[in-house]
């Protein structure tokens, strides 16, 4: 369970939390276009 967790923070916290900058890590190394919301990862369905 605690794997799981952290893996859940990993996830949150490259994606989804921004700094002071207003840019989340994933933007700063230019993966991402935006913040991701939340609902957006727990909801995925690799299937749709």
């Amino acid at each position: 369970m605690v794997g799981k967790c952290l893996d859940i923070f990993r996830v949150w916290y490259n994606w989804c939390f921004t700094g002071e900058d207003g840019l989340t890590p994933a933007e700063r190394l230019g993966v991402a276009k935006g913040k991701v919301r939340m609902e957006d990862i727990v909801y995925f369905d690799p299937y749709a």
